[in-house]
């Protein structure tokens, strides 16, 4: 599923609601610290499955831009646009209505599945919160909130602030409310070049679901020359 997902990503542009920026900053850091209240959290890890007909369809795709994949490159300098994806073409090995199907996924969201539990212990001190896994969810070790700078770090990599959330009801987890933190960079911008591709996305979400679930979204993606080399997307539901 990994190369699947990262095909997605380039097919469509996911975006989310963002508002202005300074004052969302201190309502982020106090949002996050209401959140976690307790010293050990039951996280629920949870699964995206698309449906067997998008996973087959996104399958086809993959294999007919790597078949053609200087006519892919091209293709996507020339037509992507940020917040509409790729305007479909019979190269992509789909037809238009299956394409359509890829191109719409908030009308067939992918099913959300528990796969696990993790008990993890959050621990504030000095104004800092740090997290530590007794279980397989060792990401959250790296993971450090200091809300006297209004700093968050997975690791050595600062995660600056990226905005308000207020997601609608068609996605997997149901109508929610957060703030996220987005470190981006790649290698390339306006020439697409798959084999050249060097890119990293760090991206963390903190955020409560209509039903008062709390929800952290984690993912961590790295390409190294067109190699995914990392992926990790972790959707934890907190008990």
């Amino acid at each position: 599923m990994k190369r699947i997902t990262f095909y997605l990503a380039i097919l469509i542009s996911q975006s989310s609601i963002g508002q202005t920026f300074s004052d969302q900053q201190v309502d982020a850091f106090q949002f996050v610290d209401s959140l976690i209240k307790k010293e050990d959290l039951v996280f629920q890890n949870n699964d995206l499955v698309f449906p067997k007909e998008i996973q087959g369809i996104l399958l086809k795709v993959q294999k007919s831009m790597a078949e053609n994949k200087t006519w892919f490159e091209d293709y996507f300098n020339k037509n992507y646009k940020e917040g509409e994806g790729l305007p479909y073409d019979e190269k992509f090995g789909v037809t238009r209505e299956e394409y359509e199907l890829v191109k719409n996924l908030d009308k067939t969201p992918p099913k959300l599945t528990p796969i696990a539990e993790d008990t993890i212990t959050a621990l504030k001190k000095n104004d800092r919160l740090t997290f530590k896994s007794k279980g397989s969810l060792k990401i959250f070790d790296l993971l450090e909130i200091d809300f006297k700078t209004r700093t968050v770090l997975l690791g050595m990599d600062t995660i600056p602030y990226s905005n308000k959330i207020n997601a609608s009801s068609t996605t997997p987890f149901g109508k929610w409310h957060g703030y996220s933190w987005k470190y981006e960079k790649s290698n390339q911008t306006d020439n697409f070049k798959i084999d050249e591709l060097e890119s990293e996305i760090i991206e963390i979400s903190f955020g409560r679901t209509f039903d008062n679930k709390i929800l952290v979204l984690l993912k961590a993606k790295k390409v190294d020359k067109g190699t995914i080399k990392a992926n990790i997307d972790v959707i934890e539901f907190v008990k």
